[in-house]
């Protein structure tokens, strides 16, 4: 047993994946096709939304929504 795998051990349950890496919000980078892949691959995708107009985000929403089963979703209101 690796010396982290406590820790990835709480890092997964924390956040409820199977690899727990955090692929961070990047402005213009971390969009629904990119936050939908890293999610299916099992680590944890971030939307950036600081630079978005409420109704490109509410459809970037519904686009990643589309492409992950609703057990990966974790909003943040």
């Amino acid at each position: 047993m690796s010396s982290l795998e406590p820790l990835w051990k709480i890092g997964k349950k924390f956040l409820g994946v199977s690899t727990p890496i955090i692929a961070g919000a990047m402005t213009w980078i971390s969009d629904s096709h990119f936050v939908s892949s890293v999610s299916n691959a099992g680590a944890f995708g971030c939307l950036a939304a600081g630079n978005m107009e409420p109704s490109l985000l509410e459809q970037e929403i519904r686009r990643t929504q589309v492409t992950c089963p609703p057990s990966l979703y974790h909003t943040q209101n």
